[in-house]
């Protein structure tokens, strides 16, 4: 009885103490630093936030104040001007006869405004109302050129006022009376409008214009068939290059 009664309480206190060593081994595995567990790995970075970039407001530059022109002349303000024009002339007049007939001109322009113009010009006129004859009048002209409106333009169609001097001289022939051949010459103020239209950036026009021309001198009465002192209509139509 005893015997078993120590052997019980022996087996208590070997237990017992087999129980405080391991929670004293458990105590300082825990307080051993070896054996901490790892720290939770730290979190990833936000990723950087996107950087607008605000450009600053450019001012815009400011313009050279120059006179406004009109749209439809914008275009020839930054074109040369041609200022030379050789053309062909197709003409008519009413007179004392219809005379008909063609020439050639020249013109120069100082501006777009302004210019001048040389013309000579051949026609001829035949009658059946007195016996037959025929008339033959040379034209050669010299006139100022006034472009209205914003002057002359590289393209498009400018119109224009004439005016200066015209010298005319007339030679008839008279076949069935005894007064034969007649001469007379005349100068003629002559004014009018016209305009002129230009094409392929100025280097062609055609046109046309009215003028009127009347004698300065008193009619010469012994020049029974001749109209160079007559007043006279003209109209004329041109074809022209320009350089």
């Amino acid at each position: 009885m005893k015997k078993s009664l120590l052997t019980t309480i022996a087996f208590l206190l070997t237990a017992f103490i087999s129980t405080t060593a391991q929670a004293q081994i458990l105590v300082i595995i825990e307080e051993s630093p070896a054996y901490r567990p790892a720290a939770p790995a730290p979190r990833p970075c936000p990723p950087p936030a996107p950087v607008v970039r605000r450009m600053a407001p450019v001012a815009a530059p400011q313009q050279a104040m120059y006179p406004t022109v009109p749209n439809e002349f914008s275009y020839n303000n930054f074109m040369p001007m041609r200022r030379w024009t050789l053309g062909i002339i197709s003409q008519s007049s009413a007179a004392d006869e219809a005379y008909s007939g063609g020439g050639m001109f020249i013109q120069y322009m100082f501006s777009r405004k302004f210019g001048i113009e040389g013309s000579i010009v051949g026609m001829t006129a035949d009658s059946y109302e007195t016996g037959y004859y025929s008339k033959e009048s040379t034209r050669a002209g010299l006139s100022a050129l006034y472009f209205m409106g914003n002057g002359l333009k590289n393209t498009g169609v400018s119109w224009y006022l004439k005016g200066g001097l015209m010298w005319n001289s007339v030679y008839s022939m008279d076949y069935d009376s005894y007064y034969g051949e007649e001469s007379s010459e005349a100068t003629h103020l002559e004014g009018g409008i016209g305009f002129q239209w230009r094409l392929f950036s100025g280097w062609l026009s055609f046109g046309s214009e009215v003028t009127l021309s009347v004698p300065m001198e008193e009619e010469n009465t012994d020049d029974y068939y001749s109209s160079a002192y007559s007043p006279s209509l003209n109209f004329r139509l041109f074809a022209a290059i320009h350089f």
